[in-house]
């Protein structure tokens, strides 16, 4: 690296590569590099895309030889739709301005090359897609091909390899008929045959073979994958907020010593993370409503993928005055506040 004018620039880069850059400044600067390949390995879990990074983007490979084939379909990388963020992969049948699909029969593949020991690991990931029933679907898998086995096809059905590939889609059959987003997390198996491989992939394969389908409809869309090891301690589970005086304590289920939280209002794209010793957050006067919470395990070095509870409401209840219910005039409010008062024109409850 060569120092200009307090820059630093690397001459000797190589293409597809990820660099990351730490720069720590007192006395002196430390300079320190990662370099990435384009695989997955061992020392990148927990991964997590979301696909809002660009160089992360060009790890992924759309689309091999789609122009042997008559198609208008493509996966790509865009935004004209998504989970969180402004991104997403998804098929569009116009380079990405829509998630619609042209009514052609094909194979699509998207995938990304891995490199992992055997054993137990966890995915996750958020997918939305019409689809035609068992006629346009995803299905995701891990699966041992080499470069030679990994092309678009036209005028096929699901190829026969991906029946017998590792399964990634958790109680789904195929990612089919989800009109809105929706969330998949599954435990899967990576055997002795694909460990530790060049050509293991994991990939992203949507089928259509109806072309009587409406251009217009709705294309199968992924965001935010995640892979991880297995979680020796389980999941969070079970959610519970209590909230009193504008404090709010949020508590789950789980074995976890320690946790990583992220939380959003529905209505926000941000979300604010913060780590977490033991099964409890607490948050102080945050506006009430509808959030979303995503909770990973900590487990010593190891961390477990996002276990997400899309619904979460944070509100307090109002008590009432019961012992003057009697009268046309009456307080309620959150208990240990001011009240409220409700005014009628009569009695609010007679009684006997």
């Amino acid at each position: 690296a060569a120092k200009e004018a307090g820059m630093y620039m690397f001459e000797i880069l190589m293409n597809r590569r990820l660099y990351i850059v730490w720069l720590l400044a007192f006395s002196f600067m430390l300079l320190a590099v990662k370099v990435q390949g384009a695989a997955i390995t061992m020392a990148d879990l927990p991964y997590l895309c979301d696909f809002e990074n660009e160089e992360e983007n060009q790890n992924w490979e759309l689309n091999p030889s789609v122009n042997t084939i008559t198609t208008e379909n493509r996966w790509v990388i865009g935004d004209a739709v998504a989970y969180t963020g402004e991104k997403s992969m998804y098929v569009s049948q116009d380079g990405g301005e829509t998630n619609t699909y042209a009514a052609t029969n094909n194979v699509l593949l998207a995938y990304r090359d891995i490199t992992l020991a055997a054993g137990d690991y966890d995915v996750a990931y958020d997918w939305q897609g019409l689809g035609n029933k068992t006629k346009g679907y995803v299905k995701v898998v891990f699966a041992n091909r080499p470069n030679s086995g990994l092309k678009c096809i036209g005028n096929s059905a699901e190829p026969t390899w991906v029946g017998t590939s590792v399964q990634l889609m958790g109680d789904n059959t195929s990612l089919v008929d989800g009109d809105a987003w929706r969330h998949v997390q599954a435990r899967v198996s990576i055997p002795v045959s694909q460990a530790n491989k060049t050509t293991t992939r994991l990939l992203f394969v949507w089928v259509n073979t109806d072309v009587t389908v409406k251009d217009s409809i709705t294309s199968i869309a992924i965001d935010n994958f995640q892979l991880a090891k297995a979680s020796p301690t389980g999941y969070p589970s079970n959610i519970h907020v209590s909230t009193n005086l504008g404090t709010s304590v949020i508590t789950w289920d789980g074995e976890a010593e320690d946790y990583e939280v992220m939380y959003r209002k529905k209505t926000d794209n941000a979300f604010t993370s913060l780590p977490v010793s033991g099964n409890t957050v607490t948050l102080q006067n945050v506006d009430y409503g509808a959030y979303e919470f995503w909770i990973c395990c900590v487990n010593g070095e190891d961390k477990s993928v996002y276990t997400v509870f899309p619904t979460v409401y944070i509100y307090e209840t109002d008590c009432y005055d019961a012992l003057n219910m009697y009268n046309a005039e009456f307080e309620y409010g959150p208990w240990g506040r001011t009240g409220r008062t409700v005014k009628g024109f009569d009695r609010v409850d007679y009684g006997p």
